[in-house]
């Protein structure tokens, strides 16, 4: 409180009312201040928002698009229409399937079933396990009652192209339930082919082998990782009983030149790039229709919509999926390499998964799986290419008499070049042992155990072992 004269009268100033009506006025002031800033914060974070979904756009748009020029289907329904049969070609899996509807399971799924080899529960017969009468006995009944759909089996095996009733355009209806056909029908080929085999029929056997090869290349087109993982498992199978038969008898040079040729065409080293390029459409598929999917049919349960939506209108969808097509791209990349150099890039491409995954969940249930299958291509190489070497040995030793020291020695009479390990692109290793001799790759581990065999009875897995191919002859 201060007094002052004005107009010689004196007058009383209280100062904190004076400061109180100060304070006062700049409380507006502030408060326009604070929503200024909020404001502009706001229109920031939403500007850059949008920069942001319109620069993933743009990268998405960009990656789409050079897939498109370098030739390669984007959409399910451009995949679908990839898959195509040449004009005038006729088709093997037509004929497959009409030798499917002759099998006649049923009536064996019985106590004779069961002691059937090859195709029994058991599946597999040793090389050296000898056939008594009444099994065999049983196998040539088994065959008697498939005749039908063996003639059609071997009619379709030398039919070069082959296009299944698969609509790949509706990726919610693409079944495939012709894969345990293809699988039985090459299983029974292998049946054939021991059975002529024991027989002493070998040209027969050579031919049901020709024929097994032929009706898993029937998958060759079709762009799924799983077709080509069936087609492996129709290959593996027909080089067991390709074992069995090299053990069991002494084939001519000209049988055996055939069966080197089969092995030989049998390995396509970019078979496993046409699933990976179905698998990346169906992977863009399944980003650009992301609160459509239904989780359950990828092994996952259900997310609530409004979460996938605010995924979506985040443009973490977007971001996601740039991050998915260019792992992709790398790993098809990948199958243009030299197949020794393949487990060394995949090596580096799944260790970028890991590291980039962070918080992108939906690329984990479409990447993680590919490394695996990328190896198991190669083991299948490493196991055609050991059968191949050992079939060159046989040619060697019918030619001399003796098995050679090395397969060094087997250039170029019987073999072009030694082939490469897929593993380590080292030549194929060989060893002679007490009985016969064995071909083989080292394997994923990178270890060379001498020719170790995978055992594969159940609970036989432990311990390390080299991917094989053993003559006991």
């Amino acid at each position: 409180m201060r007094s002052s004269a004005t107009g010689g009268l004196p007058v009383t100033v209280d100062e904190s009312s004076v400061e109180n009506d100060g304070e006062i006025q700049r409380r507006p002031r502030r408060k326009h201040r604070l929503w200024l800033v909020v404001t502009l914060v706001v229109f920031a974070a939403l500007a850059g928002w949008i920069v942001f979904r319109f620069s993933i756009k743009a990268r998405l748009k960009a990656e789409i698009e050079a897939i498109r020029e370098a030739g390669y289907p984007v959409t399910c329904q451009e995949l679908d229409e990839w898959y195509n049969l040449p004009a005038e070609a006729g088709n093997a899996a037509d004929v497959i399937l009409d030798a499917a509807l002759h099998f006649v399971d049923p009536p064996w799924r019985a106590e004779r079933l069961k002691n059937l080899p090859i195709v029994g529960p058991t599946r597999t017969v040793g090389r050296t396990v000898q056939i008594d009468a009444q099994i065999r006995s049983l196998m040539g009944e088994y065959l008697a009652d498939h005749a039908e759909a063996l003639e059609l089996l071997h009619q379709a095996a030398l039919m070069p192209e082959a296009r299944y009733p698969l609509d790949l355009g509706d990726v919610d209806k693409a079944v495939i339930p012709w894969m345990a056909d293809i699988r039985h029908g090459v299983l029974l080929l292998a049946l054939e082919a021991a059975v002529h085999a024991e027989d002493g029929e070998l040209d027969l056997a050579v031919g049901s082998i020709r024929s097994a090869f032929g009706v898993g290349r029937s998958l060759r087109n079709e762009p799924l990782i799983v077709s080509r993982l069936v087609r492996i498992g129709c290959e593996e199978i027909t080089l067991d009983v390709l074992e069995r038969v090299l053990t069991k008898c002494r084939f001519s040079d000209q049988q055996l030149s055939e069966l080197a040729e089969m092995t030989c065409g049998a390995e396509e080293p970019a078979a496993m790039l046409r699933g990976l390029v179905g698998s990346r459409c169906h992977g863009i598929h399944f980003f650009e229709n992301l609160t459509s999917i239904d989780m359950r049919n990828l092994g996952e349960e259900t997310i609530p919509v409004p979460l996938l939506e605010a995924y979506e209108a985040l443009g973490l969808a977007d971001r996601e999926a740039v991050f998915y097509v260019r792992l992709m791209n790398r790993y098809i990349d990948l199958m243009r390499l030299p197949v020794e150099e393949r487990r060394a890039e995949a090596s580096k491409i799944a260790a970028d998964i890991a590291n980039g995954l962070g918080t992108r969940w939906f690329s984990r249930l479409w990447l993680a799986f590919i490394y695996r299958e990328i190896v198991t291509d190669l083991r299948h190489i490493g196991r055609l290419r050991a059968a191949r070497s050992a079939i060159a040995v046989q040619r060697y030793r019918l030619a001399n008499e003796a098995l050679p020291e090395q397969l060094q020695e087997l250039t170029p009479a019987y073999l072009k070049d030694v082939p490469k390990d897929p593993f380590d692109g080292q030549p194929m290793r060989y060893k002679k042992l007490a009985i016969g001799f064995v071909a083989y790759s080292i394997g994923e581990d990178g270890q060379d155990d001498g020719g170790r065999e995978e055992q594969r009875e159940a609970g036989q897995r432990s311990g390390t072992y080299d991917i094989t191919f053993i003559v006991e002859r």
